[in-house]
């Protein structure tokens, strides 16, 4: 282990020294003061440790040594260095691993060559930390992400072995008073302390009512980095300038668009909180003239003088309304004005007619009640599946084609395809249609639609084979998933799995030796290795290997009308012809210049 300074090791510079705490066999550092919440924002640890990443590679690729690294990162100054970054992002919102590490800053010195993901439980950690150590980067780093936490933690390589710096940005009750790097020896001791940071509970998981958002907090995700070979050239930094300007300018069009499209929606509030208010006044005057109509005259009745005989017998015996009273829209009906002369004056017909208006406002009010209910009344759809007509509410409609299925129709139609583990499960009805692009059911409509843990396992599963593919080590005799796009871009295959060194050629599937030379399909590198090793020489026309047993250096190919003659001594060729008399001249010419026997010593 590298011996790390003391509290006062810097003599002179008390304010840099690390306070350090714990056992010799585990060292907590943290300055206090220092930590992700100095910033604005609460959800910067994903910068941090990338950012902490970035600052060893730094030190790594300006040709420290290992020692000097673990002796620089824990001091303060080189701490502020990390921790600075969490001061320049005021969003609230999680960052994750993928998008930071798309950032120029990030993505020319950070190299992703691994991707893990597992239970944080001490034996998933402590499989992680294996595959972190057989990195043959001396310096290589895991950023772990168990949300909404991510902690970084460090391989590196020195004289005593690997030692193992985990750094957490959170304050701790182990430091309270801010981030802290934690050295560790061992793989047992830093399995033990990522546990205990991200501790694992099995309710989460065992718990069906959880939504998985909870149920996420059971899983751990883990990307692994070594430093990217950097070119400093002039034409490597244009062009990283580029890109960042390219992506600032990007980042500028979108914030232009957004602040067009606030400044269009404000203006649309505003009118239309001016027309809420129009309508508003509209209505309260409204209000007024009906509470006016429907007040009883306070004028008193006149006396009516009694009708004559003739009247008598020839009027009416109640008073008359126009022709139209009870006919035509509301609001045109039964007014105390339209009433003929004669039963103007009379209060009977005057209350008749207000009442009767009383009744056209509740008529009115009651169709409009009725209009808004048939207007909010949903329509019932026919299910794909099983025909049936049934209310919009229990509709599951796939997108982009929009075809409704029933809840009940569309579970079982899942289920069964995850049962029988067809992925993707595509549209039934754009299957029947031999549709180009059929729809197809994603992991937001499984977790709506309901299934249990079992089944959202093999959900997941099916979904992870997209970027994995399932690799067979021949010697141990055991199978995992490996990232699909690392598969890809490699032509050397490695087990990964505990105590197997199994090395194979995936175009071949031929063994390669680790000490072995470089590894050809057509044996042509192993074949050039051995005949260095074994002294053996090629023809120089045909290249037909040759082994001289004994004798003299005058060789001669046997290869089928090549008729080639060389020296096994020097290798040049000494005439290519069947003639023996052009081979005896050429001969002779060649050895009066090189050795035609070995002379012992």
């Amino acid at each position: 282990m590298v011996t790390l300074p003391s509290p006062s090791a810097a003599a002179g510079d008390a304010a840099n020294a690390p306070q350090v705490s714990g056992p010799v066999v585990e060292r907590i550092v943290s300055h206090p003061g220092l930590s992700q919440f100095q910033g604005k924002s609460a959800s910067a640890c994903g910068l941090a440790a990338l950012n902490f990443a970035r600052h060893v590679f730094e030190r790594r690729r300006n040709g420290e040594s290992t020692e000097r690294i673990l002796q620089e990162i824990v001091r303060k100054p080189s701490m502020e260095e990390i921790i600075s970054i969490t001061s320049g992002w005021t969003d609230d919102g999680h960052l994750e691993v993928d998008q930071i590490c798309q950032l120029p800053l990030f993505k020319s010195t950070l190299k992703l060559v691994h991707t893990q993901f597992g239970q944080p439980t001490k034996g998933d950690f402590r499989t992680l930390l294996r595959n972190l150590g057989r990195t043959t980067s001396s310096c290589a780093v895991a950023i772990v992400t168990r949300p909404p936490e991510i902690i970084a933690c460090l391989k590196i390589t020195n004289s005593g072995g690997n030692t193992f710096v985990i750094f957490d940005s959170h304050p701790r009750p182990d430091h309270p008073d801010g981030a802290a790097l934690i050295l560790v020896n061992s793989v047992e001791e830093a399995a033990t302390r990522l546990s205990a940071i991200l501790p694992y509970d099995d309710a989460l998981m065992c718990d069906d009512r959880l939504q998985w958002q909870a149920q996420l907090l059971g899983q751990f995700s883990s990307h692994t980095f070594i430093a990217r070979e950097f070119d400093s050239s002039s034409t490597a930094m244009t062009y990283l300038v580029a890109d960042a300007s390219l992506t600032i300018l990007s980042l500028q069009a979108k914030v232009a668009a957004l602040e067009s499209q606030n400044s269009f929606l404000t203006s649309e509030n505003k009118r239309l909180e001016t027309e809420a208010e129009q309508m508003e006044d509209t209505r309260t005057a409204l209000e007024a003239q009906l509470r006016e109509l429907a007040k009883p005259s306070s004028r008193g009745a006149p006396a009516y003088p009694r009708s004559s005989a003739k009247n008598a017998e020839a009027g009416p015996s109640r008073p008359r309304f126009p022709d139209n009273v009870g006919e035509g829209r509301a609001e045109d009906r039964h007014d105390v004005s339209m009433l003929e002369p004669e039963a103007a004056h009379d209060p009977t017909a005057q209350l008749v007619a207000e009442m009767q208006q009383r009744f056209d406002q509740e008529d009115r009010h009651i169709r409009q009640q009725r209009e808004s209910l048939a207007a909010s009344q949903q329509k019932p759809f026919e299910c794909n599946i099983c025909f049936e007509e049934q209310s919009e509410d229990f509709a599951v409609r796939l997108q982009p084609c929009g075809h409704p299925f029933c809840r009940s129709c569309a579970r079982e139609f899942i289920l069964s395809n995850i049962n029988d583990h067809r992925f993707p499960v595509l549209c039934p009805v754009c299957s029947a249609e031999k549709a180009e692009k059929p729809s197809t059911i994603d992991s937001w409509l499984v977790e709506q639609i309901g299934v249990n843990q079992e089944q959202y396992a093999i959900w997941t599963e099916m979904e992870l084979a997209r970027f994995s593919i399932l690799l067979h080590c021949r010697s141990c005799k055991r199978s995992v998933f490996i990232d699909r796009q690392d598969h890809d871009d490699t032509k050397i295959l490695a087990c990964p799995l505990p105590r197997c060194n199994h090395i194979w050629c995936k175009a071949c599937q031929a063994s390669i030796q680790l000490d072995g030379p470089p590894h050809s399909c057509d044996g042509s590198s192993e074949l050039d290795h051995l005949m260095k090793q074994r002294g053996w020489k090629y023809c120089p026309n045909c290249k037909t290997p040759c082994e001289k047993v004994s004798g003299c250096h005058h060789m001669t190919c046997i290869s089928a009308g090549c008729n080639t003659h060389f020296c096994y001594r020097c290798g040049d060729v000494i005439v290519r012809s069947a003639m023996p008399r052009d081979v005896q001249r050429a001969t002779s010419d060649h050895y009066r210049r090189c050795q035609l026997f070995d002379i012992p010593t």
